[in-house]
């Protein structure tokens, strides 16, 4: 089955909007929610069905997160292929649109390809290597080893890479457990003057702020930054390692005055189709 990884769309969010009176063109096939994940019936994904009730094609995965669905209830399609989902335990109408739609003012990407960027703008050798093994949706499962206030507590959750404008490669991340609930997202972007990738973070509602830079140490890539903890100087790292088509790792880390204070593993795996 030919999928709709996130990778392709661009999504944008409306609290109030409406989906009443959405034409839907003269398209020969069908879009229409599907799936109710859990027991509170949170819809998660949507597909693309031909009038013989072949599913073509297919995105979306659990969560609150933009791009993310729980309880898709109702949907409507443009002539241009614009898809507007309203959600009841969202509170919100979001708004899906094909990547290949912006391509005369923004970055093209190719359906088949998602990693690929096509068009007038081209992805840099760097960022092609990175779209090429982060691109996607995952599993996570954050381990904390060492912790002042949260040792031996876990969380999981969902993550989505895709390309964005000024081609970036964002991060959409979503987890909870007994370490508590983390919105993250994640921008990285190719810095050729300084030869690393940037990195900006937000979480929470802690705001966003640059993060240090990045650079691939033969098979790993590592980021790494400084910043005081009770006062004194610490250094972080965070290595995504063991790289493999279908699963990887980060580890992060943090020490003052060459003891560890802080370790996290998290591990990533590729969610299958019919996960998503």
């Amino acid at each position: 089955m030919r999928e709709f990884k996130c990778s392709i769309w661009k999504e944008s969010s409306s609290r109030n909007g409406e989906t009443s009176g959405i034409p839907t063109g003269s398209s020969s096939h069908l879009t229409s929610t599907s799936g109710w994940r859990k027991a509170d019936a949170e819809a998660s994904r949507v597909l693309e069905i031909d009038h013989s009730g072949k599913v073509l094609g297919s995105f979306g995965i659990s969560g609150r997160g933009v791009g993310q669905l729980a309880g898709a209830h109702a949907l409507a399609v443009t002539a241009r292929k614009e898809i507007f989902v309203a959600e009841v335990f969202n509170w919100r109408v979001e708004k899906f649109i094909p990547a290949g739609a912006q391509a005369a003012a923004d970055l093209s990407f190719d359906s088949e390809r998602p990693g690929k960027v096509s068009g007038s703008v081209q992805l840099s050798p760097e960022m092609q290597k990175l779209s090429d093994a982060l691109v996607g949706n995952w599993k996570v499962t954050e381990s904390f080893e060492v912790s002042a206030s949260m040792q031996g507590k876990t969380r999981q959750g969902t993550a989505c890479f895709r390309l964005g404008s000024g081609a970036s490669l964002i991060e959409d991340y979503q987890s909870n457990g007994s370490a508590g609930r983390l919105s993250f997202l994640g921008l990285l972007w190719w810095d050729p003057a300084g030869h690393v990738y940037r990195l900006l973070t937000c979480a929470n509602n802690d705001g966003c702020h640059p993060r240090g830079s990045a650079k691939w140490e033969g098979s790993k890539l590592v980021n790494s930054w400084e910043e005081k903890v009770d006062g004194k100087p610490a250094t972080f790292k965070d290595s995504f390692v063991d790289i493999l088509p279908s699963s990887f790792r980060l580890v992060s880390e943090g020490t003052v005055g060459g003891k560890t204070i802080w370790r996290v593993i998290t591990k990533y795996q590729r969610l299958e189709e019919s996960k998503q």
